[in-house]
């Protein structure tokens, strides 16, 4: 039988235009919010595992016909035979069809599609469907905005529906199933119509609308905060039927309209009553005897979606002193006190309208050949590296292959190369390059394993995610945020990866991007306090500029405080116990002083730390005791063989990343002085060992050795790490790894056969000589008795104290 569900339904649903004129393409914002996260459908945002879509339905296609991106748009047709079907499926063809992808989630951004594809219903109706990656689709309580190109037509009647959108659950085992559509209507402030008349207020043609000012070499216009004014001059019809008249308005649109948050308020720059934010206008004349263009009176920073936090409109009404304008006059009009995006913007060009006071008979043109750009501020803050999750370790020194992962939101919108238009519109292709410190050489790119048995989100440690690794033991809800380029575009060159989006790709802006990047990382340890440990991430982007790039660079560590350091060994380092038993069960606990000592390989300035991390199911307790060893220890000679810590100031005992409760397995020991590399240090401290049944709750078979081996890690005073043991801190008897765990002891008997004639279990040593063998030249006979009250199969150990052979 058939279960009929009805599904629920996207909010904040509108189609939201800039410029009016018929005929004329130009961008629109498709717009929607996803349901409430503390819903059903919420609930399957979180916790959808596989490939969840988008699906955008033009209903209409004769009244609004669907246009390619970039600054020349051309009609899209349904003869796409290579892109109709999900397998065909591209990134390429997302940026082929989408202008912009905005979300109201600053975290992930809108997710990077895995690809696009498009089909046609019927001849006036066209699917677009947009799938993402496993666990990386559309959030919950999310708004979001979609910029495409269109031209609209007589035809189009706000009235009628426009749009039809379903937000759809994973194809893996929902593959029909909606979590939430909308009806997309427009309104009727958003009626295109047809265009000036040979009567109506337009520019001149072809140069009555040009933005002036900056580098006429690169024909851009560089804004920052010190300029932040757009300078355009214009002028009328030829005739005086053509003017440029009071009242007219005046409407300016800058790109990207998802990155423009301008102030809403807005005066001429002789108003000393405005706001000090406000936007200001200054109009005056450039051609013209005993002409004046006169004062705003009024005008506005205007949303081109109401309910959204952008402002990237401007609307002036041209000042109620203005003498007409038309013929060989020419006036300029300033707007200045712009607020610049955060993240920057790459080049583009200003669309403009002029029409009648009552916004009818529109004219739109893009303000000559000039474009726009302004610099990021943001970008420093917004590359992140990790650590592979494969095999959990750090890239060591000697190290020869290792995979780390970058984690990137670029704060401007990359496109590829778009050849398919002639000169002067093809657009040259973008640059992504990541590069190294000084040692280390990419290898390859790796590509990204989605999924629930592949990444998952950041696992936030003690310092801040400095030591984050992308953790696959750790269950993750969806959306994880993490999308992946297309790994054909990546090079390597020496230290450096770069990567070029493939032609006509996009990769919207804030996306959250991850990208596997294998490294050799070299043969030198850095501290993460070294400024050459620093990486960077450069981007260099045209924007829709046909002539010159926009370079942003950004340096940055690891995530938070800390870079991924080539990480000094630890070595020699050992960790000892004296007590290795079970403890018997949790009303008798076992616990013992731990000896441990390394050389610190790496000096860590004044104020840094050493960890101490145990295995699984061993407790340092609450309340850390550290101490150190005793005096004997610390003998001098010649030369000082031991160091204490130079003054512990803080004793922390800290559980493992996400562990709220359960033991405390790792000891950080902070202290004021410095730890010289060259010296080795010596301390001790307590732990509890687990009993058998503590060790069966969180102790799999399947679980590798490190994960009860024990581990020391020095730290600088910012919290990163220094150096680190690898593999483990050796502290068996035989020295070849930590130490384990004994379920039983056997006691001891000075002679055989005392242990011979004991009733129970029992162990003796019997030498044939004790003399030293430099002595005697002759090497003794060892005999051993071993007595067992349980029956034991397995392999037994013979450790000889240390100076026998």
């Amino acid at each position: 039988y058939l279960d009929f569900e009805t599904p629920n339904f996207l909010t904040e649903l509108g189609v939201w235009v800039t410029q009016r004129e018929w005929n004329k393409a130009s961008p629109f914002v498709l717009s929607f919010r996803t349901g409430n996260r503390d819903t059903d459908v919420g609930y399957r945002y979180m916790n959808a595992e596989g490939h969840m879509s988008l699906s955008i339905t033009f209903l209409n296609l004769r009244a609004l016909r669907h246009m390619s991106s970039g600054a020349n748009p051309k009609t899209v047709t349904s003869l796409n035979p290579d892109s109709d079907e999900r397998d065909e499926a591209t990134q390429v063809t997302c940026g082929f069809i989408f202008q912009e992808l905005w979300a109201s989630d600053q975290e992930r951004g809108f997710p990077m599609p895995m690809g696009c594809f498009y089909r046609a219903l019927n001849r006036d109706m066209r699917e677009l469907i947009v799938i993402f990656e496993k666990k990386n689709g559309l959030s919950p309580s999310t708004s979001y905005q979609i910029v495409m190109n269109a031209m609209a037509t007589n035809e189009f009647n706000a009235n009628k529906e426009m749009f039809f959108l379903s937000s759809n659950d994973a194809e893996e085992g929902f593959r029909y199933s909606s979590l939430e559509i909308g009806h997309v209507f427009t309104n009727a402030e958003n009626i295109f119509q047809l265009g000036a008349g040979t009567n109506d207020a337009q520019f001149g043609f072809p140069d009555g609308l040009e933005l002036v000012g900056g580098d006429s070499q690169r024909n851009l216009i560089s804004l920052d905060d010190s300029s932040t004014k757009l300078r355009f001059q214009f002028m009328g019809g030829e005739y005086s039927t053509a003017k440029i008249s009071r009242g007219n308005m005046l409407s300016v649109w800058l790109q990207p309209l998802t990155a423009w948050q301008l102030p809403t308020t807005c005066a001429d720059q002789s108003d000393l009553r405005a706001e000090k934010e406000s936007i200001r206008i200054h109009c005056f004349v450039i051609i013209g005897n005993y002409r004046r263009c006169g004062e705003v009176a009024r005008c506005e920073g205007v949303r081109v979606v109401p309910h959204a936090q952008q402002v990237p409109m401007v609307k002036i009404q041209m000042p109620p002193n203005m003498n007409d304008l038309f013929g060989g006059n020419k006036y300029e009009l300033d707007i200045y006190n712009l607020k610049l995006p955060e993240s920057g913007i790459l080049p583009h060009k200003v669309m403009v309208q002029i029409a009648k006071d009552d916004n009818t008979r529109p004219n739109f043109r893009l303000a000559g050949t000039r474009y726009y750009a302004a610099p990021t501020r943001e970008f420093a803050t917004l590359a992140r590296l990790m650590t592979s999750y494969e095999e959990g370790l750090e890239p060591f020194v000697g190290v020869t292959d290792h995979l780390l992962y970058v984690k990137m939101q670029l704060p401007v919108a990359l496109r590829g190369a778009d050849n398919t238009q002639l000169y002067p519109n093809k657009r040259p292709a973008s640059y992504v390059k990541v590069s190294a410190p000084e040692g280390f050489q990419m290898l390859a790119a790796e590509t990204i394993p989605h999924g629930s048995t592949g990444l998952g989100m950041v696992t936030v440690t003690e310092d801040g995610d400095a030591a984050a690794r992308l953790n696959k033991s750790m269950v993750h809800t969806a959306p994880t945020g993490f999308g992946s380029p297309n790994i054909r575009g990546w090079s390597m060159s020496g230290g450096t990866a770069i990567y070029k989006p493939l032609d006509l790709m996009l990769i919207p802006a804030f996306t959250s991007l991850v990208v596997g990047l294998r490294v050799q990382p070299g043969n030198m340890s850095r501290p993460i306090s070294d400024t050459l440990n620093l990486w960077s991430v450069q981007v260099i982007a045209p924007g829709d500029h046909n002539m010159t790039s926009t370079n942003f660079t950004a340096k940055f560590y690891r995530t938070g405080l800390g870079g991924v350091p080539v990480l000094g060994r630890l070595f020699p380092a050992l960790v000892q116990p004296t007590n290795p038993m079970l403890s018997q069960h949790s009303n008798s606990i076992v616990r013992h002083w731990l000896s441990v000592f390394f050389k610190a390989v790496v000096t860590v300035s004044p104020g840094g730390s050493v960890d101490v991390e145990a295995p699984l199911a061993f407790d340092f307790g609450e309340i850390l005791e550290v101490d150190d060893m005793e005096d004997r220890y610390y003998v001098t000679g010649p030369e000082v063989v031991l160091y204490r810590l130079p003054t512990v100031t803080l004793r922390e005992s800290l559980r493992r990343d996400g562990v709220l409760i359960g033991p405390y397995t790792l000891a950080r020991i902070h202290v004021e002085g410095g730890m010289k590399g060259e010296l080795t240090y010596g301390f001790r401290i307590k732990v509890n060992n687990p009993t058998i049944e503590d060790l069966q709750a969180v102790v799999k078979p399947t679980d590798v050795w490190r994960e009860m081996d024990w581990n020391i890690t020095t730290r600088g005073p910012e919290g990163s790490p220094v150096c680190k043991t690898y593999g483990g801190a050796p502290g068996a008897p035989d020295g070849t790894g930590s130490w384990r765990l004994v379920n039983k002891t056997v006691p001891p008997f000075t002679a055989i056969g005392d242990a011979l004639d004991s009733d129970g279990a029992g162990v003796a040593v019997g030498m044939s000589s004790w003399l030293p063998f430099t002595v005697s030249r002759l090497a003794a006979i060892c005999t051993v008795v071993l007595k067992l009250d349980i029956d034991f199969s397995g392999i037994l150990e013979l450790s000889a104290p240390v100076g026998f052979e």
